[in-house]
């Protein structure tokens, strides 16, 4: 979520200058306002969502409004307005964590970015980044929704994007962005970290200047396979959505990386945005992507959800979270999760599936949200 309070100002202004950039989905028509309405007005003039089929959405069961929580918890705040996708069984839970949460003000700019891993004694430690202030910290949770801020400064800055995961030799190894380095430390406790020597992976390998943290998988094949990606520029620098790939990587001791190639999206021309998605159908392995985040199945293949930063407003944008799987060599065509950025993926104990993720709100600022299935 770093970045993603810059860029996503800038493709909403690109948005509206091409507010024609694919037309209403079928079953819809355009009010002249640059919205997709129903060809047929609903009940007392009540809006519904728009399916990409142009059907209308029906509310999600057991689903929480957004902003808030599940029944039983207490919400942290106003609904966020705007649209909002959400896949098909999966749960909202709305927005779990604000800046002022670990410390920042109101608006907390630079923060984010959420990696959770279970503890033995079955508790979720989140890690996010808490602005150039305090670096990566981290908070404790019974149920992997209601968190509680930890005492201390897991990494200093200069950071950003925690990763954290478990070290096969014990304890826990935590990857991170620096500057345009890919770094990781390692801990017994998941609460004392000690920086390893050097870079796993260096932003220059791939020909850009910023770079994601590593996430992997163990392909049960002798060695472990990781992810990284270019990411938009830092704020100020004018650097819009741009177009974005996410790399494959190989290491057999998860400190020495070597690049395998580009597995989904691409570098565009400087300058160039990528192109837009109005229909989940025209989601592919050559959309643009960042920021994957890796879910390990244990049985040598992995779910990699990633972010596409100019998604039609009509499925929630302008960013969203997208899902790949990948088999040996083999990619599935990717498909929609929710309205969002920079996704983090864990099981619970029950084989409840979380995800953590982000999002942005001018009037609210960046928040981490969750949902579950």
């Amino acid at each position: 979520m770093k970045y993603l309070m810059s860029y996503f100002l800038a493709v909403l202004l690109l948005i509206a200058a091409s507010a024609s950039w694919a037309g209403c989905p079928e079953g819809t028509k355009d009010n002249n306002k640059g919205e997709c309405v129903p060809v047929q007005e609903p009940v007392n003039g009540e809006q519904l969502p728009i399916q990409p089929s142009g059907q209308m959405m029906p509310p999600i069961d057991g689903s929480a409004p957004l902003g808030g929580h599940a029944p039983g918890l207490s919400p942290q705040g106003p609904p966020v307005e705007g649209k909002k996708y959400l896949a098909d069984g999966w749960e909202d839970h709305g927005i779990i964590l604000k800046a002022k949460d670990v410390g920042l003000n109101s608006q907390g700019a630079g923060w984010g970015d959420a990696s959770a891993i279970i503890l033995p004694d079955g508790r979720i430690r989140l890690y996010v980044l808490a602005g150039q202030q305090y670096g990566i910290r981290s908070l404790i949770s019974g149920d992997g929704l209601q968190f509680e801020l930890e005492k201390g400064i897991r990494i200093p800055q200069p950071v950003s994007h925690p990763e954290i995961a478990r070290n096969p030799a014990g304890g826990y190894r935590l990857f991170y962005g620096s500057d345009d380095q890919s770094k990781s430390a390692i801990s017994h406790d998941g609460l004392n970290f000690t920086v390893e020597p050097g870079s796993r992976f260096s932003a220059s390998v791939i020909g850009t200047s910023t770079i994601s943290p590593i996430s992997y998988y163990d392909t049960k094949l002798g060695y472990f396979r990781g992810y990284v990606s270019d990411l938009p520029g830092p704020p100020g620098t004018g650097s819009g959505p741009g177009v974005h790939g996410v790399y494959s990587l190989r290491s057999e001791d998860l400190v020495h990386w070597q690049l395998e190639g580009l597995v989904i999206g691409g570098r565009g021309e400087e300058g160039a945005n990528p192109e837009p998605i109005n229909r989940e159908s025209e989601a592919s392995l050559s959309m643009s992507a960042e920021a994957p985040s890796v879910y390990d199945h244990g049985d040598g293949t992995a779910d990699i959800y990633f972010c596409f930063n100019m998604l039609s407003p009509h499925l929630g944008g302008p960013t969203g979270v997208f899902k790949t799987t990948v088999d040996g060599e083999r990619y599935s065509k990717p498909e929609l999760i929710v309205s969002g950025c920079d996704p983090n993926v864990i099981r619970l104990r029950n084989g409840t599936f979380v995800m953590y993720y982000g999002d942005y709100d001018p009037k609210e600022g960046g928040y981490i949200l969750a949902i579950t299935r």
